[in-house]
C-alpha cells in the first residue's frame, strides 16, 4: 500500500514538472499536500486494522472469548470485568456508572496491586468493546463471570476495611491513565 502511494506521488510530481513554471509550482504544492493527506489516511487505516485484529481474537464466538479470557492474569480479568460492568451500567444508569469509575479502578489497585498499564489496559479495552458481540455478552452474563470477580473485589475491600475515599483517590489516577491510552489510540 505504501509502495503504491509512493509511486502515485512520484508520478504526480513528474507530471507536474511538465508545462509552464507557475503551473508546475502549483502542481508540486498540490502533490505535496495530497501526499501528506494520503500518508495520514494510510496511518489511520493501519491503526484501524490493528484494532480490528485485536477483536478478531474473539470474533463474536463465546469459545474464542473464553480461551482469550483464560489467558488473562487475575488483574487483567478484573479490569476486563470493570469495563464490562461499567459499560452495562452506562446503558441503564449512566450517572451510577460515572460515579463508580474511580471506585472500580481504585479497587483494582488495592486488590491486585496493579494499576492500568499496557497489559491491563488491553483487558480493559476488550471489556469496554465486547458489547459488539451479543453472543459473548450473553455468555458472560449467563456464566456470571464478571459478577463473581466484582463481588470478590468488593468483599476484599470490606474485609480489609479499606475506605471508599482511599479507593476513589487511587481510581482517579487510574482513570487519567485510561484517558491517556485512549488519546494515544486515536492518534
Amino acid at each position: 500500500m505504501q509502495k503504491l502511494l509512493v509511486c502515485l506521488v512520484s508520478a504526480c510530481m513528474m507530471l507536474s514538472a511538465c508545462g509552464d513554471d507557475s503551473e508546475s509550482e502549483k502542481n508540486v504544492v498540490n502533490s505535496k499536500t495530497n501526499a501528506s493527506e494520503n500518508i495520514k489516511s494510510v496511518a489511520s487505516v493501519k491503526n484501524q486494522s490493528s484494532t480490528e485484529d485485536k477483536w478478531f481474537k474473539i470474533a463474536g464466538n463465546p469459545k474464542l472469548f473464553k480461551a482469550e479470557y483464560k489467558k488473562f492474569t487475575p488483574a487483567q480479568q478484573y479490569y476486563f470485568c470493570t469495563a464490562f460492568s461499567l459499560g452495562a451500567m452506562s446503558a441503564s444508569k449512566p450517572t451510577t456508572a460515572s460515579a463508580m469509575v474511580s471506585y472500580f479502578l481504585g479497587l483494582g489497585v488495592e486488590k491486585y496491586s496493579t494499576g492500568i498499564d499496557d497489559k491491563t489496559y488491553y483487558a480493559f479495552d476488550m471489556g469496554k468493546n465486547v458489547f459488539r458481540y451479543e453472543l459473548v455478552v450473553n455468555y458472560i452474563l449467563e456464566k456470571k463471570i464478571c459478577e463473581k470477580i466484582i463481588t470478590d473485589a468488593t468483599d476484599y475491600a470490606k474485609e480489609n476495611k479499606i475506605s471508599t475515599d482511599d479507593i476513589n483517590e487511587k481510581g482517579k489516577y487510574e482513570a487519567q491513565k485510561i484517558v491517556n491510552y485512549i488519546k494515544k489510540d486515536k492518534k
